[in-house]
């Protein structure tokens, strides 16, 4: 089962978010003027990096968990919610990535400013939003 709703997922996100990608940046740029418009989209593009990187956490958990961690005390890379960034985060603080890992942490360190910190700060207001969503939303 889970591989017949991995294919109608990829096949239907593809197919309708190419579509919806150029439709959406056209809409907010229209409908939102342009200095208004240029800040939704970077929201929304950042939305879309965080749904990327949380996605390349599961499809490259079993390269990630033998590449960039130690085998012992470790967070093991592929739970949905969270980002490369904070596997990687939370092994640097518990001193578990290898020196392969440590590596790619200060890249992203290098790109972004302390992009390691940030990721933790991030995924702390992300689980917060979600308690609160789910309890303003009772069903």
């Amino acid at each position: 089962m889970g591989i017949l709703l991995f294919i109608v997922a990829i096949v239907s996100t593809f197919l309708v978010g190419s579509l919806s990608l150029v439709f959406s940046i056209i809409y907010y740029l229209v409908t939102l003027k342009w200095r208004t418009g240029s800040k939704v989209i970077n929201a929304w593009f950042y939305k879309l990096a965080l749904s990327v990187d949380q996605l390349g956490n599961v499809l490259c958990s079993a390269p990630f968990n033998l590449i960039l961690i130690k085998s012992y005390g470790s967070m093991r890379f592929g739970d949905e919610d969270d980002t490369i960034s904070y596997v990687l985060s939370i092994n640097d603080k518990r001193d578990t990535l290898t020196g392969v890992g440590r590596f790619f942490g200060g890249m992203l360190n290098a790109i972004d400013n302390d992009h390691l910190n940030k990721a933790i700060k991030n995924k702390k207001l992300r689980d917060l939003e979600a308690v609160e969503r789910v309890n303003n939303n009772s069903y």
